[in-house]
């Protein structure tokens, strides 16, 4: 099996052949809604609000919408990926630990 380090930067510098990073929608926040999806691991709903907060303070945002998955080892519901898709111009989600 192989392992592959896929790096979180807005460039592909250093991404391996087998991944490419999604394109990119927006430059800018301002007059969006974030969507913040919890992953349900320990402290990840404390990580998402407090970077909530963080972005509305910088960004004139529309709003920010925070949820959680049902259970952290699975992935997102079909229709809850489409919820937060239907409301949300940008979702960011991240794990505890």
């Amino acid at each position: 099996m192989t392992t592959f380090l896929v790096p979180p930067v807005a460039e592909e510098q250093g991404a391996t052949p087998a991944f490419s990073l999604a394109p990119r929608r927006f430059d800018r926040l301002d007059g969006l809604t974030v969507g913040l999806l919890d992953s349900t691991k320990h402290n990840s709903d404390h990580l998402l609000a407090a970077l909530g907060r963080l972005l509305a303070e910088r960004y004139p945002l529309k709003g920010v919408i925070q949820e959680a998955k049902p259970y952290f080892g699975n992935p997102v519901p079909d229709d809850q990926a489409a919820s937060l898709a239907a409301r949300c111009d940008v979702v960011i989600t991240g794990v505890g630990d």
